[in-house]
């Protein structure tokens, strides 16, 4: 069962930043980027267990081919994505966000 995807404000602004980023340094990069982005939101809605558990209910989804990962939590039909995260920064930019 699908469930409703919910992506905070936070991490809709790292996406969409990220996104102009790389459409910066090349044409078409970002779109590239975020349709790597959209095929594991997609499989969050669909399968949100299947990712490991990085933190007390808080999992993880690395976003392949990118240096980026999905960080999300899930309640009763709903996953919330809490951030889409550069790998390169401090966890604890998020972890302030659970």
């Amino acid at each position: 069962m699908k469930r409703m995807l919910r992506i905070r404000s936070k991490a809709k602004r790292e996406y969409v930043g990220a996104i102009d980023y790389y459409d910066s340094q090349q044409a078409g990069l970002g779109s590239r980027f975020s349709r790597a982005v959209e095929a594991v939101l997609d499989d969050l809605s669909d399968a949100p267990d299947r990712w490991p558990e990085i933190e007390p209910r808080v999992r993880q989804a690395p976003v392949p081919d990118w240096p980026f990962t999905a960080i999300f939590q899930t309640s009763s039909g709903t996953v919330g994505v809490i951030a889409v995260f550069h790998t390169s920064r401090d966890p604890q930019e998020w972890m302030g966000r659970v």
